[in-house]
């Protein structure tokens, strides 16, 4: 009778080798891809998966919540203001839009502090803010205030002001010239290369200024004779702009009782150093 041979061990382990390739899903589809790959001449071409919008989708409702959040807080605080229980506003957490610029006027009378500190203010918005002839404290951060601005938002009339801080505007000299016009102004802080020794001369002449503080200003030592002549100053503040320890010692000279930091600190001749 013919009987078959069994398979030696070596044709054993190579039929169980080749099983498991065959069955392998990773394995088969690797060659699948190589196959792929030599029939189209070593390019492979892949379809274009769609983007999925679901983040921008996400984005985009959550933006909508934010603004939606931002006109919520500002119509509280301007009703409150309206109502005469408040007399502040303060935009801190997204830019004033030019809706409620155009809402401002309604508060003339009632509104002494605006306090806008995230941006969306600039040369063209300061008629709608000149319209409250009321404002005590008018802060602009962020925004780019030029000379040309400032001029015409004093020419305005702001008669009750006291504080201005425009910290991140290009006001220089011609700017700081127009605030002579205001007739209560006591307090500033204004920043930017753009204050020079010659804008310091002007900010000398400020009849009420008490207190001053200049933000990275490009001054020389020339700019503290200026200050010593300023006739009611007793505070004044200077980052990041070093002068030498002569000229501070002159100012200290003329105004012994003077307030100085320097970059966020005590002068070491401040009289009220703690």
């Amino acid at each position: 009778m013919w009987r078959m041979n069994r398979p030696s061990a070596s044709a054993r382990w190579l039929a169980a080798g080749l099983s498991t390739v065959l069955l392998s899903p990773v394995l088969l589809a690797a060659v699948f891809v190589a196959a792929v790959f030599v029939v189209s001449g070593g390019c492979l071409s892949t379809t274009a998966i769609p983007e999925s919008h679901g983040k921008n989708e996400i984005d985009e409702k959550h933006g909508t919540k934010v603004n939606e959040q931002l006109d919520q807080q500002w119509r509280e605080q301007f009703a409150r203001v309206l109502a005469g229980e408040s007399d502040t506003l303060l935009l801190d957490s997204g830019p004033i839009t030019a809706e409620q610029l155009a809402e401002l006027s309604q508060l003339d009378g009632k509104l002494t502090q605006l306090l806008i500190d995230a941006g969306g203010v600039d040369d063209t918005a300061l008629p709608s803010i000149a319209k409250v002839h009321s404002l005590v404290h008018l802060r602009l951060r962020e925004s780019d205030i030029s000379d040309q601005g400032l001029a015409s938002l004093v020419a305005a009339g702001l008669p009750e002001l006291q504080i201005l801080n425009i910290p991140q505007g290009r006001i220089g000299a011609r700017g700081i010239v127009s605030l002579a016009a205001l007739p209560k102004l006591v307090q500033l802080r204004l920043g930017g290369k753009q204050l020079d020794d010659g804008a310091v001369a002007e900010l000398a002449k400020l009849p009420k200024l008490r207190s001053l503080h200049l933000i990275g200003p490009d001054v020389t030592d020339a700019a503290l004779r200026e200050l010593a002549a300023c006739p009611l100053l007793t505070s004044f503040y200077l980052d990041d702009c070093p002068l030498s320890d002569a000229a501070w010692e002159e100012l200290f000279a003329a105004k012994s009782n003077l307030h100085v930091h320097v970059d966020q600190a005590h002068h070491d001749r401040d009289p009220k150093r703690h």
